[in-house]
């Protein structure tokens, strides 16, 4: 009988995990829920735009469909990242709204479990916590996890906007 509880509690803690692609921007892992993610893009060109946001760099065209560029970095406290043709895109859809997020390179697709995540707003500055409210830490590395629902209703993305 113990046995079997044992059993059922492992089940209950797989379920609690969730994939999230796991990527690096400057020196700061994020981790995206998998499901937010359509594609990884490479070596498309941006289009800049002006007198807009500094996070948005631009608009890739991709195959007719014309995506936000988003680069997040000054958020994390680093510089803007340089946008040429090694940049990687992840495309993320969040409640209608694709666009496409600027990272260094990829790390991979993770399990993590949301029991352990803890909130960004007491250790991290409120520009990380904004749009990164937890992280969860492993081995030494922190990972933030982003939650693309509160970029695509902030109020510097309402211009963006389809409807």
């Amino acid at each position: 009988r113990n046995h079997e509880t044992e059993d059922e509690t492992e089940e209950q803690t797989d379920s609690n995990s969730i994939d999230y692609l796991i990527a690096k921007i400057r020196q700061s892992y994020i981790a995206i829920e998998i499901t937010k993610v359509i594609e990884v893009i490479e070596e498309f060109e941006v289009t800049s735009l002006y007198k807009v946001s500094n996070f948005i760099r631009g608009l890739i065209n991709l195959r007719g469909q014309v995506l936000a560029c988003i680069d997040l970095s000054k958020h994390l406290g680093f510089d803007l990242l340089v946008i040429d043709e090694r940049n990687k895109f992840i495309v993320i859809s969040e409640s209608g709204s694709d666009f496409a997020l600027c990272v260094d390179e990829l790390i991979g697709i993770q399990a993590l479990d949301g029991h352990v995540f803890q909130e960004t707003e007491k250790v991290f500055p409120e520009q990380v916590a904004k749009f990164f409210p937890s992280f969860i830490e492993e081995s030494g590395e922190i990972k933030l996890i982003m939650r693309p629902e509160l970029f695509t209703n902030s109020e510097s993305l309402v211009n963006y906007r389809k409807n």
